[in-house]
């Protein structure tokens, strides 16, 4: 038998600012705010309250 996946919910979220870290062995990181965000669904919902969060990624140069 196979398992039928159900989507939980989809998040929006709007994101503040950003800080560039710098250069690091995995690429330039880069944190980000996250201004606003909802998350809404059959089985759940709900809004972000404040600004506590943020979230960060790496910019990587690819190789040819």
């Amino acid at each position: 038998m196979t398992p039928e996946l159900i989507p939980l919910c989809s998040i929006d979220i709007v994101m503040g600012e950003s800080q560039t870290i710098g250069d690091g062995p995995a690429g330039v990181r880069v944190i980000a705010e996250v201004g606003s965000g909802t998350v809404s669904g059959d089985r759940v919902n709900g809004t972000l309250a404040g600004r506590a969060m943020a979230d960060w990624f790496e910019l990587r140069v690819a190789a040819d």
